[in-house]
């Protein structure tokens, strides 16, 4: 298993409508949608930011900032790591775009996921 880079942050904030223009406005991120409470945004090399308004049920464990570790191979990295003893959360899932991911609890008590993106794709 290696690690290839961090694909994937993830923001929960009771200051949802400010986080999204910073991001959009003064990061210049790309938005890629924006449902009110749950907003994604776009890099160029395919990475994510999304921003959880503090009202959003998705993902009840994830605390106030969580990241996720971008490998080539989701499987085989997940089943290293349970390997060596870590705890996930929730099985591997995948999105109509072919980009999966899973959550696990660190010895820090937080969360933080593995992602992998469709083979010759971007994330998301």
């Amino acid at each position: 298993m290696q690690l290839k880079g961090i694909g994937w942050v993830g923001i929960r904030t009771a200051n949802y409508a400010d986080m999204v223009s910073f991001c959009r406005d003064v990061l210049g991120l790309i938005p890629v949608s924006d449902r009110g409470n749950f907003a994604e945004f776009a890099l160029p090399n395919g990475d994510r930011v999304e921003i959880f308004g503090a009202d959003n049920p998705g993902n009840p464990y994830m605390p106030e900032l969580a990241v996720e570790f971008l490998v080539e191979d989701i499987e085989q990295a997940r089943a290293v790591l349970e390997q060596r003893g870590v705890e996930f959360l929730i099985p591997i899932k995948t999105a109509g775009s072919g980009t999966s991911w899973t959550h696990f609890r660190a010895p820090d008590g937080r969360v933080y996921g593995l992602t992998s993106r469709a083979k010759g794709g971007r994330q998301g």
